[in-house]
């Protein structure tokens, strides 16, 4: 029986998170083509008026846009340059997504049970490193949780509700461990060897 157990995170636990962010990225670029095309298409149809053809795209639509641009529409004007500011940000949303959760990939939790206690050591962008300890008394309840990409790729995260004990009181507090692998198995795994109180322990001291 391990008195020491260690959860790591896993990329395959983050393919969920990273289909939902590429989704939405995805939906804003959709949204962002889709105005930019239906408010230059009347620009575009009025330059072939007055140009007499329809303009080369590569070699004349920076002049049209630029100098017939407010002779048309300058509402049309800013809503094109907030559709191409919506795609930009998109793009950059989802790449600071990727990399933020490629770090996630490296958290590790470790259960100590003969300390009772739980660390987790966190990474960030760029060079960043964080340490949080909790210690524990008695785990009350223990959840494992997955969603659809979990499910297939049998990784989830566990939520685990603890008591410490303070003088002739408790505290409860909730610790999170997210995008491991086997998750039904680390719940057995921090269960194992633990001591089972059916209520609040409290120690009696003779003077």
């Amino acid at each position: 029986m391990e008195n020491i157990v260690t959860l790591k995170a896993t990329n395959k636990g983050l393919i969920g998170d990273y289909v939902k962010y590429a989704s939405w990225a995805l939906i804003c670029i959709v949204n962002a083509v889709v105005i930019f095309f239906a408010f230059a298409f009347p620009i575009w149809t009025k330059a072939e008026e007055k140009y007499s053809t329809r303009p080369s795209f590569y070699k004349n639509a920076f002049d049209v846009i630029s100098q017939d641009y407010y002779s048309y529409d300058p509402l049309c004007f800013v809503l094109i340059c907030m559709a191409s500011s919506i795609l930009f940000v998109s793009f950059i949303i989802c790449i600071c997504c990727i990399i933020g959760h490629l770090y996630k990939a490296k958290e590790v939790n470790v259960f100590d049970k003969n300390k009772k206690t739980v660390t987790a050591t966190q990474y960030g962008f760029p060079y960043q490193k964080g340490v949080s300890e909790m210690k524990f008394d008695r785990i009350t309840s223990i959840y494992v949780e997955q969603g659809t990409f979990d499910r297939l790729f049998n990784t989830g995260s566990i939520l685990i509700n603890v008591l410490t004990y303070a003088n002739a009181d408790s505290i409860e507090n909730s610790w999170t461990i997210e995008y491991i692998e086997d998750p039904f198995t680390a719940k057995e795994q921090i269960l194992a060897g633990l001591p089972e109180y059916s209520g609040v322990k409290v120690v009696l001291e003779n003077n």
